[in-house]
């Protein structure tokens, strides 16, 4: 945990201090310099999280953070990302196909779920130069060794256990057999040399230790030139929605798939604001040591006007930026591994004397 506090410390910094810059008076040259080092302060920090990610899992240190989460929510977020992902390839069609009815909250470590739906498409993408790549969710009865539907029997205090089935396909360069076996192997990389100078290797092997450590299975199935089909399969307890439904689709504006089945995508309103977490926590320390909690305190100035949902921490932010400079306070010190350091706690902060 600390050695990821000092790598990633000084990056976030960089984007943040470089988000500064872009926000002010810029000419055109000025401001595609700093978006080539905002890119690439982002390629390096998404570079850095994988090596110590691996590094985690190979140690064996990897540890999951269940909880109940938003699933609508959640695949609306994947939507968005690679509907936008996709934007600049007019030849890719990017599809998201789901059930009829979806859970409204899944048990399980969202963030790293996350990490493996965003792996497995990125590298669908990667690899398909034309043609389409699909997201497809189905949520499956629990099924015992023996044949038989354990929904009803698995009935844990978290809600019923159901096997969550993702797919994620390709028209893309497909893989050979012997492709298939490396495929899986960290710094493993497949295709021509312009499509591996793109990526590490890591992201496969990252998806597929992630999901063994859900207890989960990640398959793949490819011809050479016609595509892939990556599935997992995770079972989690999850909670249905009494009465209201359960997510809002928006009407398929292309063919469907498969008979029976549509495209869709999730419409989901109300999304809680997003607060700093412990690395953000981190950045707050560091830049107040430094004298730069003024400069963070405009920066959040800036989100609060772009979210009103940012706007109570901005406030706050600017208070402790003004007790600096007034000499009220002489230190703001946050206990970045204690489990309640978090953006909501430290929104509101408690004064006490010592």
């Amino acid at each position: 945990a600390n050695m990821s506090h000092e790598i990633r410390t000084p990056m976030n910094v960089i984007i943040g201090m470089t988000d500064l810059a872009m926000d002010g008076s810029l000419s055109q040259e000025q401001e595609e310099y700093l978006t080539m080092a905002k890119d690439s302060a982002y390629s390096l920090l998404g570079l850095l999280n994988d090596i110590l990610d691996i590094s985690k899992i190979e140690a064996r240190k990897l540890t999951l953070h269940p909880a109940f989460f938003d699933f609508p929510r959640f695949l609306n977020g994947l939507a968005e990302l690679f509907h936008m992902r996709v934007a600049d390839v007019p030849a890719v069609d990017f599809q998201m196909i789901l059930p009829p009815v979806l859970p409204a909250q899944v048990f399980g470590d969202e963030k790293r779920l996350r990490q493996i739906c965003i792996n497995l498409l990125s590298n669908a993408v990667k690899f398909t130069p034309a043609g389409h790549v699909i997201f497809r969710i189905a949520i499956l009865p629990q099924v015992e060794h023996d044949g038989t539907d354990s929904l009803h029997a698995d009935l844990s205090p978290l809600g019923e256990s159901r096997k969550v089935r993702i797919e994620i396909e390709d028209t893309g360069i497909g893989m050979n057999t012997a492709q298939l076996e490396r495929i899986f192997l960290p710094f493993e990389q497949v295709g021509d040399l312009g499509m591996q100078a793109q990526g590490t290797g890591l992201g496969l092997a990252i998806a597929k230790d992630l999901v063994a450590t859900m207890a989960g299975t990640l398959t793949v199935q490819s011809e050479p030139g016609v595509g892939s089909l990556f599935a997992v399969d995770v079972t989690l307890p999850v909670t249905w929605s009494a009465g209201a439904p359960l997510v809002a689709l928006s009407p398929a504006t292309q063919p469907p798939l498969h008979p029976g089945e549509h495209v869709n995508t999730p419409v989901v309103a109300g999304a809680p604001p997003v607060l700093p977490d412990k690395d953000e926590l981190s950045l707050l320390l560091d830049l107040s040591m430094k004298g730069e909690l003024r400069r963070l305190a405009v920066y959040a100035q800036e989100l609060g006007r772009r979210d009103d949902a940012l706007t109570p921490f901005a406030r706050q932010l600017c208070g402790l930026a003004d007790a600096f400079e007034e000499e009220a306070i002489r230190a703001l010190l946050i206990d970045a591994h204690e489990r309640a350091a978090d953006g909501n706690s430290v929104k509101t902060p408690h004064h006490r004397s010592v």
